[in-house]
């Protein structure tokens, strides 16, 4: 009763510190050394709230943290699909490798999306859609360390080093904004756009500087054609450009043999302008 009551009735506090609990032995050793964990937190005026997201990180095993930390790259109050963050995990590497084939992957990166629901650090929106509690994503913002995101709001200052980066909420840009072109982000393996539908523009080299990208989404976007370059990004594993601008697809994307998942569905005129 003592943990409940450190909750002060926050429903979201209350959940996530339930979902801790349910992973621990029901013995009165294993609960009081979750309250120790929890006062402890709470000894440098961290609020009951924080304390128990902070607790609940720390209680995440070592494979699940990356997942966790890589939803943040979504924008408040966003619907993420559960068959989207998958494909963005695997493709980034973040799924514990086992032996067995991409469908054993699949499942095992899905029973990650699940524990992630079941401890509330993900909330179930409806059949396949999840959304990350606002307070939850500024605690995993600030457990990103060299994580960089762009936009409004949140104006991190990024580290070269980054690997990943999402652009969120520049409605006024048309394209890439001055500077990610004007860096070398030679670690980069995620690039995200959210929200900014205006952006038609690929700068010319950028591929150049993203070497090691694996994931990149402009879906909802104006981009209507890929640069030439995107052929040589040869670590790129997934790409979605559902619901752009699209016209063209350029001959080279024939050299990407490593996509887990093209997602182009909404945009036929693209693949009748490839040529095989």
């Amino acid at each position: 009763m003592e943990i409940v009551r450190k909750c002060k009735g926050l429903p979201l506090a209350i959940k996530v510190i339930g979902g801790v609990l349910n992973r621990r032995r029901i013995n009165e050793w294993e609960w009081r050394t979750v309250l120790s964990d929890f006062l402890r937190l709470s000894e440098d005026g961290t609020s009951e709230i924080m304390s128990v997201l902070r607790l609940s990180y720390m209680d995440l095993p070592s494979y699940l943290k990356p997942c966790f930390l890589f939803c943040s790259l979504f924008p408040e109050h966003y619907e993420i699909r559960q068959h989207d963050v998958i494909q963005m995990w695997l493709a980034e590497g973040l799924v514990k490798e086992q032996e067995g084939d991409a469908r054993q992957m699949e499942d095992l990166a899905e029973l990650y999306y699940d524990e992630l629901v079941m401890r509330s650090l993900l909330q179930n929106r409806m059949l396949n859609m999840c959304k990350m509690h606002d307070l939850v994503r500024d605690l995993a913002i600030s457990m990103t360390r060299g994580e960089h995101i762009i936009g409004p709001d949140r104006q991190q200052g990024g580290s070269m080093k980054a690997r990943r980066l999402s652009i969120l909420r520049v409605e006024e840009l048309k394209q890439i904004p001055e500077r990610v072109k004007n860096q070398k982000y030679s670690s980069l393996r995620s690039l995200l756009v959210f929200q900014s539908p205006y952006m038609e523009v690929i700068p010319p080299g950028l591929s150049d500087k993203l070497k090691c990208l694996r994931v990149m989404d402009l879906s909802k976007t104006w981009f209507k054609h890929l640069p030439d370059s995107i052929g040589e990004l040869v670590h790129l594993r997934y790409l979605d450009l559902s619901g752009s601008n699209m016209v063209e697809l350029r001959n080279s994307i024939y050299k990407l043999y490593s996509f887990w998942a093209l997602k182009s569905l909404r945009f036929p005129k693209a693949f009748h302008s490839c040529r095989s």
